[in-house]
């Protein structure tokens, strides 16, 4: 497991890629530490007032908090915590668990989603698997839940299309419209004395009212209900059955969701000790070898590149000279059928079949060791250079690899 340090004075933004899973927290010091499972699988770039930060494998990064955060890939699953600069969070290949945030956009997330402590507005492109939505203080706009879909706490506008269930969790009424359509059914958890205009469809036809005031079952499509001066207004659309309830209903408790995460971000960063990794290393000399390395993996794939040209040469010529080889075998026998009276005198006509048998080793072994290994070996370089490219093996890995290469050919 590799650390990482790198002092992110000047730095305005940071943008993120990691092709595995990552694990992230915010920090109040100006310099960006962590950890990265394999050792040559993070590259750090600087580009005027931002840095762009690639992982090819699980990273544990600690991010400045005033720093402005981008997070553009996530391959593997992500964890995020107490990152108020995050802006954007783009696409996430399996599950999300995210808390503490001022806001936050998320567009795309493969697997689950669990999102708390979002300050003002909370924007969702697309979920894959289920969503579990608590404590938003503004607005709350969900485009799409492939799962089930949970709110609990949302403190501005609502509105969310899942293809599963949606329960939605009030403890007051502080928005002016909450709009949910589900492809099964919509469970409504509402405060006390709740001031709406409900507006509810049912496809199952099964609308149940249970107020404290006010109990009424419903085998209808439509039901419309008017509770105080209907200062608020909810629309629902359910697939299935639509349930409403203003008393005797309790909070979900998320803290069991995110203990897994923060097990394991306890366990990596145990003994991490962001002083000891700073600790005689500057900004510059980081810089210095980022550069290096780039530089050396630059000329490790331009001298690779060359070695696989010559190859191909080598290759070519060859093929050339077997083709030249064969050539004169060809042409003694076409003049064998304008002497047909001759055919006794002249040996020729049984060495013929001699003389090709030697060529014909030799083409075989030609095109045996000079064809097909050198076309699979040629394969195998193009499939080292396409590694060392995707940082998957090292530049000392990938001349090993070359040069065992050369010496089988």
């Amino acid at each position: 497991m590799k650390e990482i340090a790198s002092d992110l004075s000047g730095i305005a933004r940071l943008t993120i890629r990691c092709h595995a899973d990552l694990h992230a927290e915010g920090t109040d010091q100006n310099a960006l530490t962590g950890r990265i499972s394999g050792r040559d699988a993070v590259t750090l770039t600087r580009k005027e007032d931002t840095l762009i930060l690639v992982c090819l494998d699980d990273a544990w990064l600690r991010i400045p908090r005033q720093v402005t955060l981008e997070i553009e890939r996530v391959g593997g699953d992500a964890y995020l915590q107490n990152l108020p600069a995050l802006k954007l969070l783009g696409r996430v290949g399996g599950d999300l668990a995210a808390q503490g945030f001022e806001m936050l956009s998320v567009q795309h997330i493969g697997g689950d989603c669990l999102l708390r402590d979002i300050t003002s507005v909370l924007t969702v492109g697309s979920i894959g698997g289920d969503l579990l939505v608590d404590q938003v203080g503004l607005d709350c706009l969900v485009e799409s839940v492939g799962g089930d879909a949970e709110f609990q706490s949302i403190g501005g506008e609502l509105t969310a299309l899942a293809g599963g269930d949606i329960t939605l969790r009030q403890v007051k009424m502080s928005a002016k419209n909450i709009t949910l359509k589900a492809g099964g059914d919509v469970e409504l958890y509402l405060p006390e004395a709740v001031d709406a205009a409900l507006e509810l469809t049912s496809r199952g036809q099964d609308i149940a009212i249970d107020f404290a005031d006010q109990k009424q079952a419903y085998e209808q499509a439509f039901v419309q209900i008017t509770r105080g001066s209907g200062a608020a207004r909810i629309q629902v659309v359910a697939g299935g059955d639509i349930l409403v309830r203003d008393h005797d209903w309790q909070f979900r408790n998320m803290d069991r969701k995110f203990e897994p995460f923060e097990r394991d971000w306890n366990r990596v960063f145990s003994d991490l000790v962001p002083e000891r990794i700073l600790a005689g290393l500057e900004s510059d000399k980081i810089d210095k070898i980022a550069r290096l390395a780039a530089d050396r993996a630059e000329e490790a794939i331009r001298r690779a590149n060359e070695r696989v040209q010559a190859a191909m040469r080598r290759i070519e010529v060859e093929l050339s000279e077997s083709a030249a080889d064969f050539s004169p075998p060809a042409e003694p026998t076409p003049p064998t059928p304008p002497t047909p009276p001759t055919p006794p005198t002249p040996p020729t006509p049984p060495t013929p079949p001699s003389p090709p048998t030697p060529p014909a080793p030799a083409a075989s072994n030609l095109s045996a060791a000079g064809s097909t290994p050198n076309k699979s070996a040629e394969a195998e370089k193009n499939l080292v250079l396409q590694m060392l490219k995707e940082r998957k093996i090292s530049v000392e890995e990938a001349e090993r690899l070359l040069d065992a290469l050369d010496i089988s050919e």
